[in-house]
């Protein structure tokens, strides 16, 4: 409980694996400390053990239930055009919703006649446009009878202005990572190791492309691994990595191996050991800004239009063909401009996180 003896608690997609919603909600709560925020999340810590049914929220209706004036910060995440019926495709579960709303991640102002104070941090809104009419009138009403609502991306932004809700924007929370989870980058850093991250639809579809370019630009490179960004439907499989293994084994045995781990510390720290960073995760890329790794975004549109705005240069790919002048773009910044940005957007988030909890006495 805070110093106005509100209860906070953090909500968002959580009870899929999916590496960047996580990390978003590791770094709230370490921000609100020592404010004991708590997780409304139904699994164990790390989510290990998920809840078999999508949208039940056991914690988080325990939560508003048993506080008097219950405070919900949502933190981040593709959710503001996420439906009930998507969530739980992308979390194999049935669909259930406590709430009875078709936008699954965006609370309601009262729940039980009792007032939800609701901030909306860092979020992202990318589909909202394609919503229909009524689910764009009910966001747009939510958004507006918020506290707080900022986003991430200038489509974001753009999207909810077209609905008439004005949101600030900032870079993702994930950039604060350095700060909450300092890694000692002479102890780990491994100067010729690639990792790479892809989603299981592009790399099933182009298995045989992706082998190719890994031999013809990383060749000079000892080792390449492999790491995935979320394990839920529609995101990566181990199954694919051990297929790309295979072919890539054929011509050089032992050079390319998968991290067989799904706790997001972890991954960072994998993130942040690399020389260079290749993935379709926006949040690979948001990591790899984090600790001033070179990184190249593949093939996504959300991860490249965050690049666009965020990042030192485009250092994205929309065909394997533009690796090599990627690489060249990426070889004329010299390693005190990564870590100047590193700075540079960790003091941003900051500053808007600061001014969220100031304006609203949190």
């Amino acid at each position: 409980m805070n110093k106005r003896g509100i209860d906070i608690g953090l909500f968002g997609a959580f009870e899929r694996h999916n590496f960047g919603d996580w990390l978003m909600a590791f770094c709230a709560a370490e921000l609100l400390q020592p404010m004991q925020s708590k997780w409304l999340y139904d699994f164990d810590a790390l989510g290990f053990g998920i809840n078999q049914s999508v949208g039940n929220f056991t914690k988080l209706v325990k939560f508003l239930n048993e506080s008097e004036s219950p405070t919900i910060i949502h933190v981040g995440g593709e959710t503001l055009a996420c439906t009930t019926t998507a969530a739980a495709e992308m979390s194999s579960q049935e669909k259930t919703s406590n709430f009875d709303r078709v936008l699954h991640y965006v609370l309601p102002e009262t729940y039980n006649s009792k007032k939800i104070e609701r901030y909306f941090f860092g979020v992202g809104g990318i589909g909202v446009l394609s919503l229909d009419p009524l689910m764009t009138k009910d966001l747009a009403n939510s958004l507006n009878s918020a506290k707080w609502v900022s986003v991430r991306d200038p489509v974001s932004q753009s999207n909810l202005m077209e609905l008439g809700v004005k949101a600030r924007m900032h870079p993702d929370i994930v950039h604060v990572m350095p700060r909450l989870f300092p890694i000692s980058l002479q102890d780990v850093k491994d100067e010729r190791k690639l990792v790479f991250q892809t989603s299981e639809a592009i790399l099933r579809s182009c298995t045989n492309q992706t082998s190719e370019m890994l031999f013809k630009y990383f060749s000079n490179y000892t080792s390449i691994r492999l790491v995935v960004a979320g394990v839920a439907p529609g995101h990566d499989s181990f199954n694919s990595y051990l297929n790309l293994i295979r072919i890539v084994n054929q011509r050089r045995p032992n050079w390319i191996s998968i991290l067989f781990d799904i706790n997001p510390l972890n991954i960072v720290k994998e993130i942040a050991s690399a020389s260079l960073v290749i993935s379709t995760s926006l949040h690979f890329r948001i990591v790899a800004i984090a600790y001033g790794i070179p990184r190249i975004s593949m093939f996504v549109e959300k991860s490249i239009n965050y690049g666009k705005k965020w990042d030192l240069d485009r250092f994205s790919i929309s065909s394997f063909s533009e690796v090599s002048e990627c690489l060249s773009k990426i070889e004329g910044y010299e390693s005190h401009h990564f870590k100047e940005l590193s700075d540079l957007r960790t003091k941003e988030v900051f500053e808007c996180w600061n001014e969220m909890l100031e304006i609203y006495a949190l």
